[in-house]
């Protein structure tokens, strides 16, 4: 019997009302690695209200650092991540029944579909989106970063925009010409989600930028 059905019983009318009452939102960000997901995840975490970042690559590299340093894979090629990542975004969204914001390149609709499926058939809001941009403007940006993920990612990044172009890829923002603040707010719309207005000075968004860039700087021993 489904929670929208009659209740039978004083004791199944308390377990629907408890299981609405948690039923928690994911917003999975999708993008280029350079296309802003970190900027973006951060800014909807600081101004929607109870709102949690998962961040999957935390797994990935704990996985990673598991493998001798010259057979380390590509995280999101092992079945433990896939599996990992899905159960973990389900129980803190069960136990929380917050609005989690999880940033995560997944340019294989197979493979995101085996992490958000789960999470869609346990009764929670999925929201995926992917934060897109010309190329020539994607590879400007990695170029300014320096780091070695950076240096990688610009030989992949044609293919990259390329494959998250599908339509299976949610929701499609453009970053080109907006701030984070604003793709921000069109996500929050497209979720359905309450944001606070962002009334920081100039100075303090500069900060904030300036720090998760230094934050994002991968070493090649990750």
């Amino acid at each position: 019997m489904s929670c929208n059905s009659a209740p039978v019983s004083v004791e199944l009318s308390t377990v629907c009302v408890m299981s609405d009452q948690r039923r928690g939102t994911l917003i999975w960000i999708n993008g280029a690695h350079g296309s802003g997901k970190t900027h973006v995840a951060a800014d909807l975490v600081r101004r929607v209200p109870h709102s949690h970042l998962a961040d999957p690559e935390h797994v990935g590299f704990g996985l990673r650092r598991m493998y001798p340093r010259s057979e380390r894979p590509d995280y999101r090629t092992l079945d433990a991540w896939t599996s990992a990542v899905s159960s973990t975004l389900i129980d803190i969204l069960d136990r929380t029944g917050a609005t989690i914001i999880a940033p995560q390149t997944v340019a294989d609709s197979l493979l995101l579909s085996h992490v958000l499926d789960p999470v869609r058939a346990s009764q929670h809001r999925v929201f995926h989106v992917t934060l897109s941009l010309q190329l020539h403007e994607l590879r400007r940006r990695l170029r300014s970063r320096g780091d070695v993920i950076a240096s990688y990612a610009q030989h992949q990044a044609g293919a990259t925009l390329d494959a998250l172009s599908a339509p299976e890829f949610g929701v499609h923002i453009d970053t080109g010409n907006r701030t984070v603040q604003q793709v921000a707010d069109e996500i929050a719309k497209v979720a359905g989600l309450d944001i606070r207005p962002d009334r920081s000075f100039r100075a303090a968004r500069a900060i904030r930028t300036a720090a998760l860039r230094v934050s994002a700087i991968r070493s090649p021993l990750a």
